[in-house]
């Protein structure tokens, strides 16, 4: 249905807007480190994303973790591709320039889906993100 829909959409902006807010602050080298995008999938329906900075992300560190966002009740995040990631789940910019080795792999660079929760892994609404750091929906 429509709200099923909705939460797809508002999660892929988030997603969106939190993998733009890393990929700024490590071009403007805030806390002089590198900023990056957690992804986890852990536990079945308490999917969330994180904004961190530094080397890697440690769950629960409040050094690291800055901003946790628990996505939305019918959302779910699937088909997670990224390069250079292997069993991880990060998006990392490099501090200065932005660009990141942890670019999608997937078709058209995609990176991660936003599934709907009655829908499996069926990939509704993609994020793409480039080597170049252009990161789009698709």
């Amino acid at each position: 249905g429509y709200q099923r829909e909705s939460d797809a959409s508002t999660t892929r902006e988030q997603i969106i807007a939190t993998l733009r807010a890393a990929q700024s602050k490590a071009i403007t080298g805030q806390s002089t480190s590198t900023w990056g995008v957690h992804f986890d999938t852990a536990t079945a329906d308490q999917h969330f994303f994180s904004l961190f900075h530094g080397a890697s992300y440690a769950a629960g560190s409040t050094s690291v973790e800055t901003e946790k966002t628990p996505l939305l009740q019918r959302a779910r995040l699937t088909n997670i591709d990224i390069n250079g990631n292997t069993g991880g789940n990060d998006i990392i910019f490099s501090r200065l320039t932005g660009l990141t080795s942890n670019y999608g792999t997937s078709t058209n660079s995609r990176a991660v889906c936003v599934s709907l929760n009655t829908d499996g892994t069926t990939c509704k609404l993609g994020v793409a993100v480039t080597a170049q750091g252009l990161i789009n929906p698709l």
